[in-house]
Formats: C-alpha cells, sequence, structure tokens
C-alpha cells in the first residue's frame, strides 16, 4: 500500500479493474508541480543486467544535484551511445 502519482494512462487499466483508487479526484496534478523529479524503478532481484546498471551509472551523476536544465550549461556532455 502506498500513494502514487501517475499519468492516468499508465494506471487506467488499473483503475478500471478497482486494484487502484483516486485519492484526491478534484486535484490534478502536473510535471511542473514537481521542480526537479525524476523515478528510477529497479527489479527488487539481487541480479541487475550489465545495461541496466550502465544506465543508473549514467544517469545518477547527472541527476543527484537536480535535473541538468536546472544548471549552468558549461561545456557540452558526451552522449550515450547505445
Amino acid at each position: 500500500m502506498g500513494l502514487l502519482v501517475s499519468a492516468r494512462w499508465v494506471i487506467g487499466e488499473e483503475l478500471a479493474r478497482g486494484e487502484l483508487v483516486p485519492l484526491l479526484p478534484g486535484y490534478e496534478v502536473t510535471f511542473t508541480d514537481f521542480a526537479a523529479s525524476a523515478s528510477l524503478l529497479l527489479p527488487s532481484a539481487s541480479y541487475v543486467p550489465r545495461k541496466v546498471r550502465a544506465l543508473v551509472d549514467f544517469l545518477l551523476p547527472r541527476f543527484v544535484d537536480g535535473p541538468p536544465s536546472s544548471r549552468p550549461r558549461s561545456a557540452p556532455e558526451r552522449s550515450l551511445r547505445v
């Protein structure tokens, strides 16, 4: 049990089945309500694929101090090639 903020298109089926219920139906949340919000969900298993670990290692230092767009622009960052 817990609280979740998500787009309706992501959880629409769960809402229709009654697995999730809206707690504040009169309140609309937009991404601008969260100035610096990013989530990364990892499986609870002890094994994390190498590609997933590489993505986490790439993203974490870029977002630990807030989104890159909120910081002064310096030298361009190298792009990740997949």
